[in-house]
């Protein structure tokens, strides 16, 4: 399969974006072909807000006259796209190390 993928991969219009996103720490192959094939092309977002708020990761609010209260993040869209960037971000949880 990995064979097949890395053959098909150069053909496809979004291949500057996967390797794009391959540049982030952390973030191989699959996980960037992952976020593209459900994300689609991401200018079709005006911003990373609402890149974001597809995802679920922005927190709910409720609001009732002056009261206002949070949660957690909204949690609408596909759990394995928030599962596939939670991974990646794992890799940001310690500074990086530079070498000589």
């Amino acid at each position: 399969m990995d064979q097949e993928i890395d053959r098909l991969l150069p053909e496809w219009s979004l291949y500057n974006l996967v390797c794009q996103l391959q540049a982030l720490k952390d973030v191989g192959k699959t996980i960037a072909i992952s976020l593209v094939s459900e994300l689609g092309d991401f200018s079709r977002f005006p911003n990373p807000i609402q890149i974001m708020a597809y995802i679920g990761l922005i927190p709910g609010e409720y609001s009732s006259g002056n009261k206002i209260r949070f949660w957690g993040i909204t949690k609408t869209s596909d759990s394995e796209l928030r599962r596939l960037l939670y991974e990646a971000a794992w890799a940001y949880r310690s500074p990086a190390k530079v070498g000589r």
